[in-house]
């Protein structure tokens, strides 16, 4: 799992996804974009895999929500840049945004 990214709950995997680039601040940062099912995210994290869930909706999605994922982050996309220290970085990032 390389840094996949959760968008909603009807996209499955991305096989053959190119990399790219993501621009946090001053800096440029590779990834390859993968996008997962929430039902894949939900296997993965029932089989114990260790990996970090970054719930970067906005906080107006949040309230309309009555559930939060488990031992998930919550930024803002738009706070991204000035949350990174909370972001384990010896563990793949599942990003959840809608």
């Amino acid at each position: 799992m390389s840094n996949p990214n959760l968008r909603g709950n009807t996209h499955g995997s991305t096989p053959g996804a190119r990399s790219c680039r993501c621009r946090i601040g001053e800096r440029e940062v590779p990834f390859t974009p993968l996008r997962i099912t929430v039902d894949e995210l939900k296997k993965r994290m029932e089989s114990g895999e260790d990996f970090t869930v970054l719930d970067v909706r906005k906080p107006e999605a949040w309230a309309e929500s009555d559930t939060m994922i488990p031992e998930s982050i919550r930024v803002p996309l738009d706070e991204l840049d000035q949350n990174l220290g909370r972001i384990p970085k010896s563990r793949p990032v599942v990003a959840y945004c809608t």
